[in-house]
């Protein structure tokens, strides 16, 4: 009998984030932040990173944000995840000037920490976030417990949303960290966030808040992009 509450209770919760995750929030805002998800063996952009980059650019091209700061650290396999996706923003004609990378986060909520202590130190307090469907409301959660308001774009031709299985597995899982970071929060304070991130030519930006001009690696033409610089 209880273990059949629990695992309703887990399909209701699922649901309701699948639901959360299909609609389109996204509403102009300083810099569009894209949480980091995994780098394939052979160095290039898993489904969900490339889906969720692409996303952000075409956001970006709009003129909703004029900055795009990716996220994510190192993972199993080639360079780190906010790296890689930085590089296909780039090859996707972003100038390297309007990109931000945090690379030192391995867990959804270090990369939002990570993320809101960047954005608090440029003034931002509205961002866009965009992820897998199944993640925005996580990710619009733990902003807003940094006191970061999130408007949530799902990358909605990413594997994990367009086959079955998949989506409910991922949706699922997601479910129970949901739970977890709730509890979390209940039971364990906030830590203080000192994150370390770069623009897209490496440089540090622990300390380093200016808008040098930095050459694009695409070597592309840029975007001219409404929004640039916008604060």
């Amino acid at each position: 009998m209880l273990v059949g509450i629990l695992l309703a209770g887990l399909l209701g919760i699922a649901v309701s984030l699948d639901h959360f995750g299909q609609i389109e929030r996204a509403r102009p805002a300083p810099v569009i932040v894209v949480p980091g998800a995994r780098v394939l063996r052979d160095g290039s952009a898993g489904d969900s990173l490339r889906t969720r980059t692409r996303k952000a650019v075409a956001l970006y091209r709009r003129g909703l944000a004029g900055n795009l700061l990716f996220t994510g650290g190192q993972g199993d396999f080639g360079r780190p995840e906010s790296i890689v996706a930085a590089e296909l923003a780039q090859s996707l004609g972003v100038p390297a000037e309007d990109i931000l990378r945090e690379d030192h986060s391995h867990s959804t909520r270090e990369n939002v920490e990570n993320a809101a202590e960047i954005c608090r130190a440029h003034g931002w307090r509205r961002v866009i976030v965009v992820s897998d469907p199944y993640h925005l409301w996580r990710a619009r959660y733990l902003f807003a417990r940094d006191g970061i308001t999130a408007y949530p774009s799902p990358a909605l031709d990413c594997e994990r949303n367009r086959k079955p299985l998949l989506r409910l597995e991922w949706t699922l899982r997601e479910a129970l960290a949901v739970i977890h970071e709730v509890v979390v929060d209940l039971i364990k304070p906030a830590p203080a966030a000192s994150p370390r991130y770069s623009r897209a030519n490496g440089r540090s930006g622990e300390q380093q808040f200016n808008r040098d001009r930095i050459d694009d690696l695409s070597g592309r033409e840029p975007i001219r992009n409404p929004m640039n610089r916008n604060g």
